[in-house]
């Protein structure tokens, strides 16, 4: 495994902003939506590539007054971000209730990135 999983790459966005949740709905335990008006968005690239330059300035930093830098670390001072790879990728959201330390409910599925 490389590097920490990004815990808020992924955003649920709702369309409709006038929804309620009604009592009937709460005694039910569910709410179902009407139309197809909320999306899954996984934002990896953008948590990649704050990472890569993270490091990199790190990486940067406690090298800078070294008389040699190791080939690894020089390829990351100097490279370029990594092409995010396609594939399938594990995600798992979790629902929290405003001022709730644990989720309400938690869902794992899979989503596919392709170029």
């Amino acid at each position: 495994s490389l590097g920490v999983v990004p815990v808020r790459a992924v955003k649920i966005l709702q369309d409709d902003a006038n929804l309620r949740l009604e009592p009937i709905h709460i005694s039910q335990g569910s709410y179902t939506f009407t139309r197809q008006s909320n999306r899954i968005i996984y934002l990896l690239a953008p948590y990649m590539f704050l990472d890569f330059v993270d490091l990199q300035s790190q990486v940067a930093s406690r090298y800078l007054s070294q008389p040699s830098i190791p080939p690894r670390v020089n390829k990351l001072i100097w490279g370029q971000f990594p092409i995010h790879n396609p594939g399938t990728y594990k995600i798992k959201a979790s629902y929290f209730l405003p001022g709730k330390r644990r989720p309400v409910s938690e869902v794992t599925f899979n989503t596919i990135y392709s170029e």
